[in-house]
């Protein structure tokens, strides 16, 4: 039931050493080197996968497996109000944070930096980013899921990015948009990350396998290309040939306060809900998960079990 916390923790702990990789080699290589040192982590991150799975398919596994039925569960997933919540606050999430990273790197891009004086600045962001994720999924997600539960850590990153957007509206100041990322970022990796995982656990086996699949794995993506698309419409129709840096972006923000405060009272409304009867355990209610309160350093246990 820690598995949650650690693999967490593993991530981030990989995102620190590649950050630190890259703020080493930036002062010594070129910007495409770094781009080599990534396939090349890619491809042994497979690797490990492949061997992973091998081993632990023949210690673990208790029976034939066979590739998962999406038809059936779909069809009764459609008439779940949940499930639907599940999907428009996953869509949401996802498209808040296309516009988070594209307004963060055009602010960049309009800078004066030099090739190798970005790279300086990309490696010290994402180390930052990074180091404070990593002790947040350490430090301050046990306790906050253990003072306001699942429920309402689902809330804090939507509620960020909400108050802050205001600000960046203000004020599109490189800084304040390297804060945004900061914030978003940060929270998407430790609280967020580890909460939403758990948020698929009021649904029954099958039906959460299909709807992991389908929200995180097609409408997540589609919601990110969607997003792309109206970003690519904007520079090709609106800006041109012109320079971007003189052009108006404050749309995107307002973009993106819609989206989080839609997200946050869409979040609202699934916390409130019990999914109908039948599409959940009988040992697992949306009350218990999203409500439970713990003094235990990992609280994922209680909301398993």
């Amino acid at each position: 039931a820690r598995f949650y916390n650690r693999a967490g923790a593993a991530s981030l702990a990989g995102g620190v050493a590649g950050a630190l990789v890259s703020r080493f080699l930036a002062a010594h290589v070129e910007p495409n080197v770094l781009l080599a040192v990534a396939a090349g982590s890619l491809i042994l991150a497979v690797l490990v996968m492949a061997v992973a799975q091998r081993r632990c398919h023949r210690r673990y596994s208790v029976g034939p497996t066979r590739p998962p039925v999406i038809a059936a569960p779909l069809r009764s997933l459609s008439r779940e109000p949940y499930f639907r919540l599940l999907l428009a606050v996953g869509t949401l999430g996802a498209l808040a944070g296309v516009l988070v990273e594209f307004q963060f790197y055009v602010a960049a891009s309009s800078s004066s930096n030099t090739t190798r004086d970005s790279t300086l600045f990309f490696a010290n962001l994402y180390l930052l980013l990074s180091v404070l994720a990593l002790f947040v999924q350490l430090v301050v997600t046990p306790r906050l899921q253990g003072q306001i539960g699942v429920g309402g850590a689902l809330l804090v990153l939507p509620g960020a990015l909400v108050l802050l957007s205001p600000v960046a509206i203000m004020n599109a100041s490189l800084v304040l948009r390297s804060a945004l990322r900061l914030t978003e970022g940060g929270l998407k990796a430790s609280v967020h990350r580890a909460s939403w995982e758990q948020a698929f656990l009021p649904l029954s086996g099958r039906r959460r396998a299909a709807a992991k699949l389908l929200i995180d794995g097609a409408a997540a993506r589609i919601a990110e290309g969607m997003a792309a698309l109206m970003l690519y419409a904007w520079l090709t129709l609106i800006v041109g040939p012109r320079d971007l840096t003189n052009q108006d972006s404050a749309w995107i923000t307002y973009a993106l306060l819609a989206a989080s405060l839609t997200w946050v009272l869409l979040t609202v409304r699934m916390v409130r809900m019990r999914p109908s009867a039948g599409s959940s355990t009988a040992s697992t209610s949306t009350d218990a998960w999203l409500e439970v309160h713990s003094s235990d350093a990992c609280p994922i246990v209680a909301a398993l079990g």
